[in-house]
C-alpha cells in the first residue's frame, strides 16, 4: 500500500526522503525522484543533508517526481486501470 502523501509530495515537485518501505522505496529508486533511508536517525539526516547540499540533484529528483505524477500516477490513469480490472472480471 502506498501512502497518498507520497503522491502529494511528488506532485509538488519535491524530492522525497523515505525509509525503506518496499513499495515507496521502489518508486523512489526506479523513477529517481527521492532517496531511501535506513531506519536510523543518522541515515535520515544524511539523506536530507545530501539533498540540501546538492541542489541540482534535488531539483532533478523533484522534476522526475512531478513528471511521474503527470504521466503515470494521476487520477485519469488510475481510473482507466480500475475500469480495465472491473471489465476483466465481468
Amino acid at each position: 500500500a502506498l501512502p497518498v502523501k507520497l503522491f502529494d509530495s511528488l506532485a509538488c515537485g519535491r524530492p522525497v526522503v523515505a525509509t525503506n518501505c518496499k513499495e515507496t522505496a521502489e518508486i523512489l529508486v526506479k523513477y529517481k525522484c527521492g532517496l531511501v533511508s535506513d531506519f536510523t536517525p543518522e541515515d535520515l539526516a544524511e539523506k536530507i543533508s545530501q539533498l540540501l547540499l546538492n541542489r541540482e540533484e534535488a531539483a532533478e529528483m523533484g522534476k522526475n517526481g512531478r513528471r511521474l505524477i503527470e504521466e503515470i500516477y494521476n487520477w485519469d490513469n488510475m481510473a482507466k486501470k480500475i475500469i480495465k480490472i472491473i471489465g476483466e472480471k465481468s
